[in-house]
């Protein structure tokens, strides 16, 4: 919103420059008060952007306090060796009888996705007279991927499994089955049997302490 209160404040700039430039118009005063107009929109606007844009930080920073000061009684809780007596209760992921949910958190599912296609391998081959050539290969088609979010919902991590709750995509992984667990600066690799799923984490604070429960749920599995 701040932009666009840019573009207004800009545009009633150059309506004051048209209106000083050739002041004998006969309209000139309407363009006077147009460029006013925008001006005071513009500042309307600019402030108000100023002030969304404060709310959301300061939404963000409590979001934040929040979320340390739960990530922080967990880590007392693995320390103390007192899991039972923390809990979360999902907003998605559906726990299972006797199943306590440890840690809770945003996430996203990526997976490599086809997004176009290209040649590789060819050679033009050598020329060895007009319109000659030798040695020339033609080139196979590959498909270019990239690692994209495909699905968004909720990381839970419960005293039994591994649960991915999304909007098209979801999972859940017994411990006794996990074989390796991947870890990234935002998010976690899951690998049982031949899959791996691979989730980013938000926020990314949460993962050092994702990890720690895992590793702990897994003395246990």
């Amino acid at each position: 919103m701040r932009t666009v209160g840019f573009i207004f404040i800009a545009l009633a700039v150059f309506g004051f420059i048209g209106v000083v430039s050739d002041a004998t118009r006969s309209h000139d005063v309407v363009s006077y008060l147009g460029a006013v107009t925008f001006l005071g929109v513009g500042i309307a606007l600019f402030r108000w952007g100023m002030k969304a844009a404060a709310r959301k930080a300061a939404h963000q920073a409590e979001a934040d306090a929040n979320n340390r000061a739960a990530l922080d009684a967990l880590e007392q809780a693995i320390d103390s060796d007192n899991l039972a007596s923390f809990h979360m209760t999902p907003r998605k992921a559906l726990l299972r009888k006797d199943e306590i949910a440890h840690l809770c958190i945003g996430a996203a599912q990526l997976e490599n996705v086809t997004v176009g296609r290209k040649y590789e391998g060819g050679s033009a081959g050598i020329q060895i007279a007009k319109g000659v050539r030798i040695g020339a290969v033609r080139g196979h088609s590959v498909a270019v991927k990239k690692l994209q979010e495909v699905s968004h919902g909720e990381l839970a991590i419960t005293s039994k499994r591994i649960i991915f709750a999304g909007d098209r995509k979801s999972f859940d992984v017994p411990f006794t089955k996990l074989t390796h667990i991947e870890p990234f600066e935002d998010g976690i690799g899951f690998h049982y049997g031949a899959q791996v799923k691979v989730l980013k984490v938000n926020p990314a604070m949460c993962v050092p302490p994702a990890l720690r429960l895992i590793e702990k749920l897994l003395e246990t599995a």
